[in-house]
């Protein structure tokens, strides 16, 4: 399966990597395999076992809580390492799930280890990649914490945007109101409601899975959006 590799892509917008560390990060992809929406690569509480580059399509990590409810802790986007946040635990404290048809690669954790051995550059890259996650989660918190239902909502849209580098205001957002609910910490019918609200105020419109941003400036006013948390500065780490 013949792709261009969205992993070194991701790195690559860091810092620019060279043909070795690029050697390195394909490695990690070597073996691509298809899975189709809906389905559990890892399920919480279970002894940790690999870790997948994302090569293609939307994938999540969530918690159940005791009443039974979910909380979405991550979203993960093309040329990600699922299960990252856990590389120092034994067992899973979230399942990693499938929410579109993928393209994934999975890798022994060990294989880290020996990436890093190769490359003090690549363990200061993936680093920083975790350090911006858990901005990521911070943020997120503190929108729930803090903000109302529609701020919270036009800063997840906002947010994925920037994540996937898209400029052009309508964009593929393939998340349904399950899913947005339990990553911000409102029900599903709550989103729809939120959904309209934004709508009737002109500042998105969707479409099935395709979403516009019709008032970039409007929409960020009700966010406080800024994208000072997930930018990240290498040259802070590396010679």
């Amino acid at each position: 399966m013949q792709r261009d590799s969205c992993l070194i892509a991701q790195f690559d917008r860091i810092v620019p990597l060279t043909d070795h560390e690029k050697e390195l990060l394909s490695s990690l992809e070597k073996d691509a395999r298809e899975y189709s929406a809906g389905t559990v690569l890892v399920s919480e509480a279970e002894k940790a076992g690999n870790f997948y580059s994302l090569r293609s399509g939307w994938a999540c990590a969530s918690q159940l809580q005791k009443d039974g409810s979910r909380q979405i802790i991550d979203i993960f986007i093309s040329g990600q390492i699922m299960g990252l946040r856990e590389v120092g635990l034994l067992r899973a404290h979230a399942t990693i799930e499938t929410m579109t048809d993928v393209v994934a690669c999975p890798f022994p954790r060990n294989r880290l280890s020996e990436v890093f051995a190769e490359s003090r550059r690549l363990a200061v890259l993936f680093f920083l990649v975790l350090a911006q996650n858990h901005a990521l989660l911070s943020q997120r918190l503190s929108n729930i914490g803090n903000k109302s239902s529609a701020a919270r909502l036009a800063h997840f849209i906002l947010e994925t945007r920037a994540r996937l580098y898209i400029e052009d205001p309508s964009f593929e957002f393939p998340l349904n109101q399950t899913i947005i609910g339990d990553a911000l910490g409102i029900t599903s019918v709550h989103v729809s409601r939120v959904v309209k609200d934004l709508t009737s105020r002109g500042l998105i419109r969707q479409e099935g899975s395709q979403l516009t941003i019709v008032d970039t400036e409007g929409l960020a006013r009700l966010a406080e959006f800024s994208t000072d948390y997930l930018e990240m500065r290498a040259d802070l780490m590396l010679p």
